[in-house]
């Protein structure tokens, strides 16, 4: 199951529910030039909260596996030059 947001912002907080394994940030302002960095704001009984994938207009953060508790986490795009 995977959860989905949509914002223009360049940083947030979102939720990775119980019981899901992904959420998807959809913003526009994801390109191929884009770093995006996550950093956990709840615990995540030491199960590493990654970037799973990215693509033009979208990431997808979460775990390998669904975990059994709702983890927040903090968000940023960053722009780079090629």
């Amino acid at each position: 199951n995977i959860g989905e947001i949509y914002t223009n912002a360049t940083a947030g907080t979102a939720v990775v529910p119980a019981g899901i394994s992904e959420m998807i940030i959809n913003n526009p302002a994801v390109t191929d030039y884009t770093l995006v960095y996550v950093t956990p704001t709840s615990t995540t009984e030491n199960n590493v909260l990654y970037v799973k994938r990215k693509a033009a207009g979208q990431f997808i953060v979460g775990f390998s596996n669904p975990l059994g508790i709702d983890v927040s986490f903090n968000w940023w795009v960053v722009q780079v030059q090629n």
